[in-house]
């Protein structure tokens, strides 16, 4: 057989295969499932909405973890909208022929500073949080978050492994 012919057979069997996984996914209705819900209000089953009727939240209760949420979102967002913009600026720095390292040491030390105002920005979340619900609500709260951890990921070599 032609090397081309070949080639054009694996190309071939490649996007068959793609076709089939995609189709699998499409008829378990997981790959367009957030296009299949009906518009309108939330389903029942949604997270907030476990976790509020597990918890027993009252609806003063729900109603100010639901304005903190969208405070802390907002906020959020622009904390990472600024790290993300001092991380271009530090690889668009790096990327130069002439490497400025006084802009460069300037750039890390304003994404170090950044990273720890997010992390702090958590950390009031979680007293807002301790704030608003009761001891055994905030108990039965980090067990539940106990219970979706992700396992830790393993490291891609193990100690005696080279790349």
């Amino acid at each position: 057989m032609k090397p081309a012919f070949k080639q054009f057979v694996f190309v071939l069997a490649i996007v068959v295969l793609a076709f089939a996984v995609l189709f699998v996914w499409w008829r378990q209705e997981r790959f367009f499932s957030a296009y299949n819900r009906p518009f309108g209000p939330r389903p029942p089953e949604h997270f907030e909405d476990m976790m509020a009727r597990d918890l027993g939240l009252t609806p003063a209760q729900q109603q100010r973890l639901e304005s903190s949420r969208k405070l802390r979102m907002q906020e959020a967002r622009q904390l990472h909208n600024i790290l993300f913009s001092v991380q271009e600026a530090l690889m668009t720095e790096l990327q130069k022929p002439a490497v400025n390292m006084a802009e460069v040491e300037r750039l890390h030390q304003e994404e170090k500073k950044i990273s720890l105002e997010i992390e702090d920005h958590k950390f009031k979340g979680l007293l807002e949080l301790r704030e608003v619900l009761t001891e055994e609500q905030f108990i039965k709260l980090h067990q539940h978050m106990k219970d979706f951890e992700r396992p830790p990921e393993e490291p891609p070599f193990h100690e005696g492994a080279r790349p």
